[in-house]
């Protein structure tokens, strides 16, 4: 497991957990391609034991 796709992970839980917003996301910490992010996803429901019960669409307007 890449350091980043964990670094990632724990910065989505921490700002799920605590409510806080993420401002920004550090450059090396952004996947750089959609197999990347689900791996992130994987992580992310893996530490947490979160259920997986969607998918979520980034919009800007």
């Amino acid at each position: 497991m890449s350091d980043a796709i964990s670094a990632l992970a724990e910065l989505l839980i921490e700002a799920r957990t605590s409510g806080t917003p993420v401002e920004s996301v550090a450059d090396e910490l952004i996947p750089p391609a959609s197999d990347v992010a689900e791996r992130v996803d994987d992580r992310v429901a893996e530490l947490t034991g979160w259920a997986v019960l969607g998918w979520k669409i980034g919009c800007t307007s």
